[in-house]
Protein backbone atom coordinates (compact mmCIF):
# COMPACT_ATOMS: atom_id res chain seq x y z
CA UNK A 1 0.00 0.00 0.00
CA UNK A 2 1.00 3.12 -0.66
CA UNK A 3 1.30 5.71 1.96
CA UNK A 4 0.07 9.11 1.40
CA UNK A 5 2.15 12.48 3.74
CA UNK A 6 -1.59 14.29 5.13
CA UNK A 7 1.25 16.76 6.39
CA UNK A 8 2.09 17.43 2.88
CA UNK A 9 -0.95 17.99 1.45
CA UNK A 10 -2.62 20.22 4.02
CA UNK A 11 0.56 23.03 3.16
CA UNK A 12 -0.37 23.11 -0.32
CA UNK A 13 -3.57 23.27 0.06
CA UNK A 14 -3.24 26.28 2.81
CA UNK A 15 -1.23 27.52 -0.13
CA UNK A 16 -3.32 27.87 -2.75
CA UNK A 17 -6.21 28.93 -0.39
CA UNK A 18 -3.53 31.90 0.59
CA UNK A 19 -3.07 32.72 -2.74
CA UNK A 20 -6.75 32.73 -3.71
CA UNK A 21 -7.54 35.06 -1.15
CA UNK A 22 -4.83 37.52 -1.91
CA UNK A 23 -6.00 37.14 -5.71
CA UNK A 24 -9.85 37.93 -4.19
CA UNK A 25 -8.37 40.91 -2.41
CA UNK A 26 -6.51 42.20 -4.79
CA UNK A 27 -9.51 42.07 -7.72
CA UNK A 28 -12.01 43.48 -4.97
CA UNK A 29 -9.60 46.43 -4.33
CA UNK A 30 -8.77 47.12 -8.35
CA UNK A 31 -12.41 47.47 -8.91
CA UNK A 32 -13.06 49.81 -6.00
CA UNK A 33 -9.88 52.31 -6.66
CA UNK A 34 -10.59 51.80 -10.36
CA UNK A 35 -14.23 53.35 -10.31
CA UNK A 36 -13.27 56.26 -7.74
CA UNK A 37 -10.10 56.86 -10.04
CA UNK A 38 -12.46 57.14 -13.10
CA UNK A 39 -15.35 59.76 -11.49
CA UNK A 40 -12.53 61.47 -10.22
CA UNK A 41 -10.51 61.83 -13.80
CA UNK A 42 -14.38 62.61 -15.64
CA UNK A 43 -14.67 65.66 -13.34
CA UNK A 44 -11.29 66.63 -13.89
CA UNK A 45 -11.64 66.43 -17.53
CA UNK A 46 -14.84 68.29 -18.04
CA UNK A 47 -12.26 71.29 -17.49
CA UNK A 48 -9.15 70.26 -18.88
CA UNK A 49 -8.86 72.03 -22.31
CA UNK A 50 -11.48 74.42 -21.60
CA UNK A 51 -9.09 77.10 -20.25
CA UNK A 52 -9.02 79.79 -23.13
CA UNK A 53 -12.47 78.73 -24.41
CA UNK A 54 -14.33 81.17 -21.95
CA UNK A 55 -12.78 85.00 -22.04
CA UNK A 56 -13.62 88.09 -21.28
CA UNK A 57 -14.12 90.25 -24.32
CA UNK A 58 -11.19 93.68 -23.48
CA UNK A 59 -13.04 95.44 -26.25
CA UNK A 60 -16.30 95.48 -24.80
CA UNK A 61 -15.42 96.23 -20.93
CA UNK A 62 -15.25 99.31 -19.67
CA UNK A 63 -15.91 101.66 -17.24
CA UNK A 64 -18.70 103.74 -17.21
CA UNK A 65 -19.55 104.63 -13.44
CA UNK A 66 -17.74 108.48 -13.59
CA UNK A 67 -21.21 109.58 -15.91
CA UNK A 68 -23.60 106.89 -15.34
CA UNK A 69 -22.63 104.35 -12.71
CA UNK A 70 -22.40 101.67 -15.13
CA UNK A 71 -19.79 98.82 -15.57
CA UNK A 72 -19.99 96.70 -18.81
CA UNK A 73 -18.43 93.39 -19.37
CA UNK A 74 -18.55 91.32 -22.13
CA UNK A 75 -18.13 87.62 -22.19
CA UNK A 76 -17.21 85.48 -25.54
CA UNK A 77 -17.54 81.47 -25.28
CA UNK A 78 -16.34 79.22 -27.64
CA UNK A 79 -17.99 76.28 -26.07
CA UNK A 80 -21.70 75.20 -24.37
CA UNK A 81 -21.39 75.65 -20.47
CA UNK A 82 -24.46 75.34 -18.15
CA UNK A 83 -22.72 78.49 -15.86
CA UNK A 84 -20.46 80.93 -15.19
CA UNK A 85 -19.38 82.60 -12.24
CA UNK A 86 -18.37 86.42 -12.11
CA UNK A 87 -16.53 87.50 -10.07
CA UNK A 88 -16.11 91.43 -9.71
CA UNK A 89 -14.06 93.59 -7.56
CA UNK A 90 -12.97 97.53 -6.21
CA UNK A 91 -10.91 98.85 -3.75
CA UNK A 92 -12.39 96.87 -0.61
CA UNK A 93 -14.86 94.62 -1.54
CA UNK A 94 -15.24 91.37 -3.89
CA UNK A 95 -18.82 90.35 -5.57
CA UNK A 96 -19.76 87.32 -7.48
CA UNK A 97 -22.66 86.50 -9.22
CA UNK A 98 -23.96 83.34 -11.06
CA UNK A 99 -24.87 83.94 -15.17
CA UNK A 100 -26.99 80.54 -15.70
CA UNK A 101 -29.80 81.59 -17.39
CA UNK A 102 -32.23 81.27 -14.83
CA UNK A 103 -30.48 83.79 -12.12
CA UNK A 104 -31.02 87.51 -11.92
CA UNK A 105 -29.94 90.32 -9.74
CA UNK A 106 -30.99 93.66 -9.28
CA UNK A 107 -27.90 95.01 -10.05
CA UNK A 108 -26.61 93.33 -13.08
CA UNK A 109 -28.85 93.06 -16.43
CA UNK A 110 -28.24 91.68 -19.84
CA UNK A 111 -26.64 94.25 -22.03
CA UNK A 112 -30.26 94.16 -24.60
CA UNK A 113 -32.65 94.32 -21.87
CA UNK A 114 -33.80 97.51 -20.34
CA UNK A 115 -34.51 96.46 -16.89
CA UNK A 116 -32.43 94.59 -13.89
CA UNK A 117 -33.85 91.73 -12.41
CA UNK A 118 -34.38 89.96 -15.62
CA UNK A 119 -32.59 86.39 -16.00
CA UNK A 120 -29.04 87.08 -16.94
CA UNK A 121 -28.08 84.66 -20.23
CA UNK A 122 -25.15 82.73 -21.04
CA UNK A 123 -23.52 83.23 -24.33
CA UNK A 124 -23.74 80.38 -26.47
CA UNK A 125 -21.16 78.55 -28.49
CA UNK A 126 -19.11 80.33 -30.55
CA UNK A 127 -21.08 83.79 -29.56
CA UNK A 128 -20.75 86.77 -27.07
CA UNK A 129 -22.71 88.66 -24.74
CA UNK A 130 -22.84 92.01 -22.82
CA UNK A 131 -24.02 92.63 -19.69
CA UNK A 132 -24.48 96.29 -17.34
CA UNK A 133 -23.26 96.07 -13.40
CA UNK A 134 -25.31 99.05 -11.86
CA UNK A 135 -22.10 100.50 -9.52
CA UNK A 136 -24.51 103.66 -8.23
CA UNK A 137 -24.34 103.80 -4.23
CA UNK A 138 -28.29 103.21 -3.96
CA UNK A 139 -28.10 99.75 -5.58
CA UNK A 140 -27.19 96.24 -3.65
CA UNK A 141 -24.24 95.95 -5.63
CA UNK A 142 -22.05 98.75 -3.42
CA UNK A 143 -18.72 98.92 -5.26
CA UNK A 144 -18.61 102.27 -6.49
CA UNK A 145 -15.41 101.58 -8.96
CA UNK A 146 -14.85 98.33 -10.41
CA UNK A 147 -11.15 97.53 -10.54
CA UNK A 148 -11.13 93.51 -11.81
CA UNK A 149 -13.32 91.32 -12.91
CA UNK A 150 -12.95 87.64 -13.25
CA UNK A 151 -15.20 84.45 -14.69
CA UNK A 152 -14.97 80.94 -14.28
CA UNK A 153 -17.02 78.64 -16.22
CA UNK A 154 -18.67 75.57 -14.75
CA UNK A 155 -18.66 72.64 -16.96
CA UNK A 156 -20.81 69.86 -16.79
CA UNK A 157 -21.44 70.54 -12.61
CA UNK A 158 -17.78 71.23 -11.97
CA UNK A 159 -16.65 74.77 -11.37
CA UNK A 160 -13.06 75.38 -13.53
CA UNK A 161 -10.48 77.58 -12.32
CA UNK A 162 -10.49 81.26 -13.33
CA UNK A 163 -10.39 81.13 -17.26
CA UNK A 164 -10.07 85.14 -17.72
CA UNK A 165 -9.74 87.95 -15.94
CA UNK A 166 -8.73 91.56 -16.90
CA UNK A 167 -7.28 93.78 -13.72
CA UNK A 168 -7.03 97.20 -15.54
CA UNK A 169 -10.19 98.44 -16.53
CA UNK A 170 -10.33 101.06 -18.63
CA UNK A 171 -12.90 103.95 -18.96
CA UNK A 172 -15.50 103.59 -21.47
CA UNK A 173 -15.03 107.41 -22.69
CA UNK A 174 -11.74 106.27 -24.25
CA UNK A 175 -13.97 103.97 -26.57
CA UNK A 176 -16.41 106.74 -27.62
Amino acid sequence: MIKINKKGVSAVVGTVVMVALVIGLTAIIWTVVTGVVEDELDAATSCLGNYDKITLNDRYTCDNSTLQNLFYFSISSKINTTEIIVSVSGEREVKSFRIDGTSSYSYVRNFADADFDQALTLPRENQGKSYVIDTSEGSLFGISEIDTIEIAPIIQGEQCDISDSILQIDDCRVFI
